[in-house]
């Protein structure tokens, strides 16, 4: 007796994430036949699926603080710090431990940047500079002093010592208010 079947060729993806061609036939039995690189996984128990989705939700709320934020680059610049041209000759104008930055032209603002404190990461640089994924808060007092400005952020030498190891290399940065 010869069965009726009807046959589907779709795509599907593999374990690898790979587009494979299959064809599937339904028989007129109600039978269900594949053709195609099929592999047989057993399916994960319900625990492990929830504990691993809630380690990788755990990790991308943690890690992606940042991840919003700007692109830039970085460099160190040393004292005399005064005067600043947001606060003048102010000495209270400096954070504690003097974490503070100079912004170019596009942070700026016209001067709408002083006192905006900004998080800044190391993302790479020349014989990797960066402290493994460190960060450091810093106040924005002064525009930067040299025209054109050499990196977008121009940092103390200690806010730039608390991201990179190299004081006097440029640095790629991501940063966000």
């Amino acid at each position: 007796m010869k069965e009726l079947m009807n046959k589907k060729r779709t795509w599907r993806r593999d374990s690898h994430n790979m587009l494979i061609f299959v064809t599937i036939s339904f028989i007129a039995s109600k039978t269900l036949k594949i053709k195609g690189p099929i592999k047989t996984m057993a399916a994960p128990s319900t625990t492990s699926s929830k504990t691993l989705m809630l380690m990788v939700l755990s990790f991308f709320c943690t890690e992606l603080r940042l991840v919003s934020g700007d692109l830039g680059t970085a460099t160190a610049y040393g004292p005399p710090y005064m005067p600043t041209k947001c606060f003048g000759s102010r000495p209270d104008q400096f954070p504690p431990m003097y974490l503070f930055v100079a912004v170019s032209e596009g942070l700026w603002d016209g001067g709408s940047a002083c006192g905006r404190l900004y998080k800044i990461r190391c993302l790479s640089g020349p014989n990797m500079p960066c402290k493994g994924g460190a960060t450091v808060e810093v106040k924005v007092v002064d525009h930067c002093r040299q025209s054109p400005c050499p990196s977008t952020i121009a940092m103390s030498t200690d806010a730039f010592a608390a991201i990179s190891h190299s004081p006097s290399t440029q640095i790629n940065i991501e940063f966000i208010q």
